[in-house]
This record gives C-alpha cells, sequence and structure tokens, in this order.
C-alpha cells in the first residue's frame, strides 16, 4: 500500500535485509539484566534505541524482553524511562510484530540512522521469568532459617530451602512481596 511505498523511500530496511545481526543486546540502569534502558552494540560500540508514539503496542518490548531470556513484558516505555543515553542511538525500530527473533530483525532505518532523540530512549522492565537470577537488584544472605533476600525498600523475606531448590516460589515471593512497588498484584 502506500504505506509501505512511503517507507520504502524513506530507506527502510529491515534485519533480514541488510541489517545485520551483531545479537548483543543489553538493558542498562534498571538495577538488574532484565529491566532498564535497551542497548544494542555495533561495531563493538553500545548505543540506544529510539522510538516515536506510534509504535504504541510497544511490540519492540516483547522482542527484548525474549531475546534477553527475560520472560514477559511488566512494562515498556517510549519516554527515557531510564535516563536518556548519551552515545550513539544504534536503531529505530518501529511496527515490530513481537515475533522477531532479536530486535534488529524489526523493521528499522539501519544502523545508525533515526528520526528520534535521547529523549525517546526506550526502556523495559521484563518479569524475568525463565531466568536463572531475578532481574531486580536484591541480596541474598545465608541466615540462621536459611537464605533470606533482601528487597529493595522492602523487609527480608526468608526463603526456605525447599522454595530454593523449586525456583519459581522465590520468583513468586518477589513478586508478591513487590504487589505495591509494581502497582499491584499479578
Amino acid at each position: 500500500g502506500a504505506a509501505g511505498r512511503g517507507l520504502r523511500e524513506w530507506g527502510v530496511v529491515t534485519g533480514k535485509g541488510g541489517v545485520s545481526s551483531s545479537g548483543e543486546l543489553r538493558l542498562v540502569g534498571g538495577g538488574g539484566r532484565c529491566a532498564g534502558r535497551v542497548e544494542v552494540k555495533h561495531g563493538g560500540e553500545w548505543g540506544s534505541v529510539c522510538a516515536f508514539d506510534f509504535d504504541w503496542e510497544a511490540r519492540w518490548a516483547v522482542v527484548v524482553c525474549r531475546q534477553l531470556g527475560c520472560g514477559r513484558v511488566a512494562r515498556a516505555s517510549l519516554h527515557a524511562p531510564f535516563g536518556p543515553g548519551s552515545g550513539r542511538i544504534w536503531l529505530q525500530p518501529f511496527f515490530c510484530n513481537g515475533t522477531e527473533d532479536a530486535l534488529e530483525q524489526c523493521p528499522n532505518f539501519g544502523w545508525g540512522r533515526h528520526f528520534c532523540g535521547h529523549e525517546r530512549d526506550v526502556g523495559v522492565t521484563c518479569t524475568g521469568e525463565g531466568t536463572r537470577w531475578p532481574c531486580w537488584h536484591s541480596r541474598l544472605v545465608l541466615g540462621h532459617r536459611g537464605l533470606m533476600d533482601e528487597l529493595p525498600g522492602q523487609s527480608w523475606v526468608t526463603l526456605s530451602p525447599e522454595q530454593l531448590q523449586q525456583g519459581v516460589p522465590m520468583t513468586e515471593l518477589r513478586a508478591q512481596a513487590h504487589a505495591s512497588w509494581w502497582g499491584g498484584s499479578r
């Protein structure tokens, strides 16, 4: 259609059609590997990812969380929720369908080509499901009743050996303890 022709006239490419995949992606400034400003590595240099409001479904965030093995999207924003980057802006993905294996496979303008600034650096908080370690910052210490987990701004939660062996309940405990931080329960 006309919209597709317009995008091609702007020099739009996709990861499958010319933007080589580096496979390196990280989240910065969120206190763990599953939350923060989205950054990709290209040519040995890390840079941010920006987007415009027309990508209101934020399917890019689904791709990011999956690519990092961090579960589902808990929150996503186009307005530098983890602060603006200071270096290069490497990608401006748009209209991801959410099934891409890597962020650079979403339609984009090419490496280093964008029409947005650092005030639109995207950020995401993933649920952390499926990760070996939870995504938010915490500290585990051995107490006389078992391993204890210090939650940010919360009290200590005691985790029994049975809970640690099962793995998932630890995430569930954290999710319950963070209900007020997340703005509701699961």
